[in-house]
């Protein structure tokens, strides 16, 4: 019963943890793409946020503050 409720409270505070979502957007298109939402308090997650970053910028993405922006 002790592991259920430390898995239920596991959840909860993962649900509450802040998540990030970089924009990126293609100056010739006007197309935005979306990297994430990741935690932030997760190593792997920013390492794949910083990934997927690197990937649109180097197709020629810029990186924008909203995805109106």
């Amino acid at each position: 019963m002790r592991l259920a409720w430390m898995i239920v409270l596991g959840l909860a505070a993962s649900g509450c943890a802040p998540r990030e979502t970089a924009y990126m957007k293609n100056p010739a298109t006007e197309e935005v793409a979306a990297c994430g939402p990741y935690y932030r308090e997760l190593d792997i997650q920013a390492a794949a946020e910083r990934w997927c970053i690197e990937d649109y910028a180097r197709r020629g993405y810029t990186r924008v503050p909203g995805p109106n922006s």
